[in-house]
């Protein structure tokens, strides 16, 4: 029996949080994200999509050299495309990633890869930023500030599946991320996902 490992947050008893990021790495935004997180030195956990690692690798080098964790979020966001996205990682930083992250929390996207996924692990989040629709910086606030608890995985994004997107989504997340660390850190701490005391629920094959 297969049994896949998935985690939406940590230890409530802990103060632990960390903030992570999707979609990327984006030419337009990640760069200035690494920076904002740098002044604050916070380090935060990327799951890239493997057309972007192919796209723009440097990047992705730059993201693991300024200490963040990377993850794999798929190749394109179809089913069954773990594996496509973990080879570019591994071709740009020369190791892969232990952690994945379906498109939209979905765990049917790991049915066709459930061998292969079977000793990762497997993240999707408890606060959803929601920075993807059209909404304002403050309500993006609101939405990490108010759902927010001890262990909570929060969940931004810093680049897009869609290319005309790419120059655009990430600018509201950008300009209210120093905000959102300010506020957080006064309660929380804020760390990589592999510095967290994971809470694992397994998932049986015939299950996915």
């Amino acid at each position: 029996m297969i049994n896949l490992r998935v985690a939406s947050f940590g230890n409530r008893n802990k103060k632990d949080i960390a903030i992570t990021f999707d979609d990327g790495p984006n030419p337009y935004f990640t760069q200035k994200i690494l920076d904002t997180l740098d002044s604050f030195n916070v380090k935060a956990t990327f799951f890239v999509i493997g057309k972007r690692c192919l796209e723009y690798p440097e990047i992705l080098k730059e993201t693991k050299q300024r200490g963040h964790l990377i993850g794999n979020h798929t190749f394109s966001h179809k089913g069954g495309d773990f594996e496509m996205c973990n080879d570019e990682i591994d071709r740009a930083i020369g190791e892969v990633s232990m952690y994945v992250r379906p498109p939209f929390y979905d765990l049917s996207f790991c049915g066709k890869e459930n061998r292969y996924l079977q000793d990762k692990f497997i993240i999707t989040g408890d606060v959803d930023s929601k920075d993807y629709l059209s909404i304002s910086q403050d309500e993006i606030f609101k939405n990490v500030l108010e759902n927010t608890k001890n262990g909570s995985i929060i969940d931004f994004h810093d680049g897009s599946e869609i290319d005309d997107d790419l120059k655009i989504r990430a600018q509201k997340t950008l300009d209210i991320l120093p905000k959102i660390i300010t506020t957080l850190r006064s309660q929380f701490n804020l760390v990589r996902i592999d510095m967290m005391d994971l809470q694992f629920i397994y998932f049986p094959k015939s299950y996915i």
